[in-house]
């Protein structure tokens, strides 16, 4: 089986990706540069991957390569995901992060090319939520996948022993994953403003979108 991953940098997919690849024995190619697609695989092993949204290679590029079961959309509040992004080395490369972010928007909006929405947002509060999915879709793991205790170097060498060269043909590392908890100071759901001001005109349905899941979960909880 193969899971592809697809969002913005500093989405949060890396850590959601890392978590997929607890599943023991399974390639895992938690965050590959934006400067490459998705890796061509002859390997029938059970596989994830995390790609992130570029002018340079589109979902449908990534999708052709990887050749994914199922395709989850990763999204998180796009000032946050912005704030997280500005600065980073990389916010401009294959691509202007404004460019990133008007792609993303046309995905979302289009609707096509994946099969699920996943939301870090619900991740950092409930991550039961994402274990429920996997296993749901037939990546089985349990809970204990949290723990993180797969480390990085065991899933390169696993990749390496399953894929011959795939180092030479393809950059990738861990991202900016914090795995001693769940950092949930960084789900601000922060209003635009300054910087960020021209956002809701860039990607306005993922500001409703998310406008209308706040609304939504606040009736939740007055109802509970």
């Amino acid at each position: 089986m193969r899971v592809l991953l697809y969002g913005m940098q500093s989405s949060g997919a890396s850590v959601l990706a890392l978590t997929l690849a607890q599943k023991a024995d399974s390639l895992a190619f938690i965050d590959i540069w934006n400067m490459f697609a998705a890796p061509e695989l002859e390997t029938q092993r059970d596989s994830v991957a995390k790609v992130v949204v570029t002018s340079a290679f589109s979902l449908e590029v990534h999708r052709q390569r990887f050749r994914p079961d199922v395709t989850c959309l990763v999204l998180r509040h796009p000032v946050d995901t912005y704030y997280s992004l500005q600065g980073k080395s990389y916010a401009n490369e294959s691509g202007l992060i404004d460019e990133k972010f008007v792609i993303l928007e046309k995905v979302f909006l289009a609707g096509k090319g994946f099969d699920h929405v996943v939301y870090y947002e619900d991740f950092v509060f409930s991550p039961r939520g994402l274990i429920d999915l996997c296993n749901d879709i037939g990546w089985l793991i349990t809970c204990d996948a949290l723990l993180f205790s797969r480390r990085q170097q065991d899933i390169q060498d696993t990749n390496a022993a399953a894929c011959p060269g795939i180092h030479e043909r393809l950059k990738y590392g861990v991202g900016n994953v914090h795995t001693r908890g769940m950092l949930r100071d960084r789900v601000r759901f922060s209003k635009p403003w300054g910087k960020t001001s021209h956002l809701p005109l860039l990607c306005p349905s993922l500001f409703e979108h998310t406008a209308d899941r706040l609304v939504a979960g606040r009736t939740r909880e007055q109802r509970n």
